[in-house]
């Protein structure tokens, strides 16, 4: 049975919804149906609202991800080149301190070399001296004994003076001078 002022038969699922609601055999008001129709179609409206706001979520966690992932992969990259930046720098730096050290080390092998040459001057300066003092003092025992030796017997041999004439002291004190000063020579050479 119909009503005046309500939906038909025709109307779908609407009016299915109101007689399930308001039950199969009851009568049905046409106020309260078209509240039930206005709340329905509003509650299809907003369900429908609430897919396409759902679906909007998505697409903007969708982009969100996706811009996520590229500015993770863009730092990535970034900070990959500024390692390699980093590594280059260290690596120059390391070069260059390297080259601090070999420069150092080279002034210090020169400066050594210098050092040992001038010590070594000094050496051979101080060996030359103690033996110019040697031989002074050689030359002066040997004129002191001299001075002190009785004078050789008249030459009657024209000229020519034997070691015997000299004097055995004076000889042996010149032979021990002169095996001194070879001893030295070759304790300098």
């Amino acid at each position: 049975m119909e009503v005046a002022g309500a939906p038909s038969s025709q109307a779908g699922g609407g009016e299915l919804v109101i007689r399930q609601y308001c039950g199969t055999n009851s009568p049905v008001n046409p106020i309260k149906a078209q509240i039930l129709q206005y709340k329905l179609a509003k509650a299809e409206a907003e369900a429908k609202d609430a897919e396409e706001s759902l679906a909007a979520n998505r697409t903007l966690n969708k982009i969100r991800v996706a811009m996520a992932e590229a500015e993770a992969k863009e730092s990535l990259a970034a900070q990959r080149t500024r390692n390699k930046i980093r590594v280059a720098e260290a690596k120059a730096d390391l070069a260059a301190y390297r080259k601090r050290l070999n420069r150092r080390a080279a002034t210090a092998v020169a400066e050594a070399k210098a050092d040992l040459a001038a010590h070594r001057k000094r050496l051979n300066n101080r060996v030359a001296e103690a033996a110019e003092a040697a031989e002074a003092a050689r030359r002066a025992r040997a004129a002191a004994a001299l001075a002190t030796a009785a004078p050789p017997p008249r030459d009657t041999s024209g000229g020519q003076t034997r070691d015997e004439d000299i004097g055995p002291a004076v000889m042996r004190e010149m032979l021990m001078e002169v095996a001194a000063w070879a001893g030295y020579k070759d304790k300098a050479a």
